[in-house]
């Protein structure tokens, strides 16, 4: 399993996919820069699922672990 990544900051690519979001929600005149950042934020929110299922991951093996220990101890 991997640990998410340290240099990862996942409040700055949420807030880059909500502009995005923002961008493409509004009345855009260039369809180019719409798929353009449509493309962006797909990459982005793969990115952000990514480290949440590894960060999901994490947090279970950490819970097991507890169990595991906690279980011992009695």
């Amino acid at each position: 399993m991997t640990k998410p990544d340290s240099q990862f900051n996942f409040a700055q690519r949420m807030a880059e996919l909500e502009e995005i979001t923002k961008y493409l929600e509004g009345e855009t005149a260039d369809l180019d820069e719409a798929i353009r950042r449509f493309e962006r934020g797909s990459e982005i929110a793969k990115e952000l699922k990514e480290y949440l299922r590894s960060a999901e991951n994490q947090i279970e093996t950490l819970r097991q672990s507890f169990d595991k220990d906690t279980k011992t101890d009695e």
